[in-house]
C-alpha cells in the first residue's frame, strides 16, 4: 500500500515538473494551456472578462550572441521576478517560450490589463546591464488580448489572435505597447510612458551578470 502512495506521489510530481519552466521555476507552455483552458470555462461560467498579456523581448537571438547564456539567463530571471512581483495572486504567470512570458489576468478587461502592463513596465525600467562598458537595453514587445468569452471558446483560438497580434506589435519595432480594444490602443509614440517602456534598464550586479 505504501509503494502503491509512492508511485501516485511520484506520477504527481513528474507531472507538476513537466509544467515548470527550469530556468524561472514558472509555469511553462504547457502550464500556461493548462490555466487558460480553466480561465476561459471560469470566465464563460461567470460571465466576467478574462485579459491575457504577453511580453516579448525583441532580438533576443542578438542578446543571446552578446552575452553568452549565463548573463542572459541572468537577464530572463530577472525579468521574471520583476513580473512575478506585479502579478495578483489569482493571477497566472508563465515562461511561454524561450523570450515570452504570458500572463493571465481574471476579472480583467482592457482597462485592467493595461493597469497591469504599466506596473510590470514600471518594475522593468529598474533593470540594466552592461556590454563593453556601455549600458544596454533590452527591448520589449507588449500585447493585450481580451478575447470574447463565450463557452467553447478554445485556448487555441486565443493563441491564434496572440500571434497575430505579436506580428503587428513586431513591425511596429521595440517599445511598442499594442491592444485589441479599440480604446485601450496605444500609439508608437515615444512621448508615452507605456509605449515606452521603451526598453528596460537591466542592472549589472558587482559579479557580472
Amino acid at each position: 500500500r505504501s509503494s502503491a502512495a509512492s508511485d501516485v506521489y511520484k506520477r504527481q510530481e513528474f507531472a507538476k515538473q513537466a509544467m515548470i519552466d527550469p530556468l524561472t521555476r514558472l509555469g511553462n507552455r504547457r502550464y500556461l494551456l493548462h490555466r487558460l483552458r480553466q480561465e476561459l470555462a471560469l470566465a464563460a461560467r461567470q460571465q466576467y472578462r478574462l485579459s491575457v498579456v504577453q511580453l516579448e523581448i525583441c532580438q533576443f537571438n542578438q542578446l543571446f550572441v552578446q552575452l553568452g547564456k549565463k548573463r542572459t539567463d541572468m537577464v530572463l530571471l530577472k525579468l521574471a521576478q520583476s513580473l512575478r512581483g506585479v502579478i495578483r495572486k489569482e493571477d497566472s504567470l508563465a515562461r511561454s517560450s524561450v523570450a515570452q512570458f504570458t500572463v493571465l489576468l481574471p476579472s480583467a478587461g482592457p482597462n485592467g490589463a493595461k493597469r497591469f502592463v504599466e506596473r510590470a513596465l514600471k518594475v522593468s525600467e529598474r533593470l540594466a546591464f552592461q556590454f563593453r562598458g556601455k549600458v544596454q537595453r533590452l527591448p520589449l514587445t507588449v500585447i493585450i488580448h481580451t478575447p470574447a468569452v463565450h463557452a467553447g471558446l478554445a485556448p487555441r483560438q486565443v493563441q491564434l489572435a496572440l500571434e497575430e497580434q505579436l506580428k503587428q506589435a513586431r513591425k511596429l519595432g521595440p517599445g511598442t505597447v499594442l491592444s485589441d480594444d479599440a480604446d485601450t490602443t496605444l500609439s508608437v509614440d515615444e512621448s508615452a510612458p507605456i509605449l515606452t517602456l521603451s526598453l528596460i534598464h537591466i542592472s549589472e550586479p558587482t559579479n557580472g551578470l
